[in-house]
């Protein structure tokens, strides 16, 4: 994983941070989903879909950037 400003390699302390936030951001949508269905089935609906609006778009730019950079490209000397 690269940094894309300057095309280094992420440090381990920086892969250490994303991958603590992510956890944390976890265990809260963890906690979240069954207060909505203690809630009712409402609130949790709405938080699917707003979460499904937001972050389809995000995963599917992210995708076609991927592609762009040819992360799926055969290379002969891969086998």
């Amino acid at each position: 994983m690269t940094d894309k400003k300057t095309n280094v390699p992420m440090s381990q302390e920086k892969k250490h941070k994303i991958g603590n936030i992510l956890a944390v951001i976890t265990v809260l949508l963890s906690i979240l989903v069954p207060l909505g269905f203690y809630g009712g089935t409402s609130a949790l609906f709405w938080f699917l879909i707003i979460v499904n609006f937001l972050f389809g778009p995000c995963c599917f730019i992210a995708y076609l950037l991927e592609v762009k950079r040819g992360v799926f490209a055969y290379n002969e000397d891969e086998e």
